[in-house]
């Protein structure tokens, strides 16, 4: 399935081509019917929205003040009733901004605000999202939101966890870092929450393998225990093929979740971990002569769907299960 070009909608003469890989929401949750949104960082340094897949050739600029980006964009739901979005991308001066994009299908699509964080980071971020409720009959939901990116200088995971009552997080001025494992340089990470408490995290390694660990949070009272699994070695996607984009990460049950990549041949290949036990890599094919983009990896419940920018600049997807 071929989506088309990415148009501004406030200039309808214009086309402006994909500049980055496609991102988008791991879990399907949309109120629209019609599929969540993709995100993408455009030539003239914004980033933009287009409704999928049902509406795939819509696309509306988002943060109208925010016209500056590097690398693709990160995507995560929120417990907002209206299904709205949380999206961050890294500006080209390393600084993070982050959003909360309001889905109305009535109109264009916008961020309601956005912040900047003073926190430089070297790769473009990445999000998982959940909801924990607690108290009688839950009667208190709390949004987590996890954040991840690379570190240039040695190749380590930096991270940050809010867990509080509004969409948009409250990140700290000093993240966590995790310097058990090298991620690729200028590499970024991806990650996706299944169920609640729990996040699973996939990087393409150094030495172009795919590799995944996950967090398992735990309270005592008030008291927050979060255990990081050690890194596990996924491999190569087929013998002769290595990783060759950074990867891509989504869930579409609290039973399975699908990690894709695209490989050095051009192909778009994922791998499954299903009950918490890893599969055999498969291959999702390619679009034309080859993908020429990291994939993204989403869901409607029944089918994992993947998407890649073609050698045409078209955005292509197709199920993968």
């Amino acid at each position: 399935m071929v989506l088309g070009e990415v148009r501004h909608s406030n200039r309808s003469t214009t086309v402006a081509r994909h500049s980055s890989a496609p991102a988008a929401n791991g879990r399907f949750a949309s109120p629209l019917g019609g599929g969540s949104f993709f995100y993408f960082a455009m030539p003239d340094g914004g980033v933009d929205s287009t409704l999928k897949p049902s509406n795939g050739t819509t696309t509306v600029p988002l943060g109208s003040s925010e016209r500056s980006s590097s690398g693709r964009a990160a995507v995560a739901s929120t417990i907002d009733s209206n299904g709205c979005e949380l999206v961050a991308w890294r500006r080209p001066d390393s600084s993070l901004v982050f959003g909360v994009q309001t889905i109305n299908p009535l109109s264009a699509c916008e961020l309601t605000s956005l912040t900047a964080s003073t926190l430089a980071i070297d790769s473009a971020p990445a999000l998982a999202s959940y909801g924990r409720c607690t108290g009688f009959h839950c009667s208190t939901t709390y949004q987590n939101h996890w954040i991840f990116a690379g570190r240039n200088s040695d190749g380590a995971l930096r991270w940050d966890h809010y867990e509080g009552t509004a969409s948009v997080p409250t990140w700290h001025s000093s993240w966590g870092v995790k310097t058990d494992g090298a991620l690729h340089s200028d590499s970024s990470p991806a990650a996706v929450s299944a169920n609640v408490n729990s996040v699973d995290i996939v990087v393409r390694g150094t030495d172009d393998n795919l590799y995944h660990r996950t967090i398992t949070v735990t309270y005592s009272g008030s008291t927050e225990t979060d255990t990081w699994s050690a890194w596990g070695g996924l491999g190569v996607p087929a013998v002769g093929v290595s990783v060759a984009s950074d990867p891509a990460i989504g869930s579409r049950s609290s039973t399975r979740v699908d990690a894709c990549v695209t490989g050095s041949d051009g192909n778009v290949y994922c791998i499954t971990k299903a009950s918490g036990t890893w599969g055999a890599w498969r291959s999702c094919g390619h679009p034309g002569t080859g993908a020429t983009s990291a994939p993204s990896v989403t869901t409607d419940n029944t089918d994992t769907w993947v998407f890649a920018r073609g050698s045409d600049n078209q955005l292509y997807g197709r199920a993968c299960n």
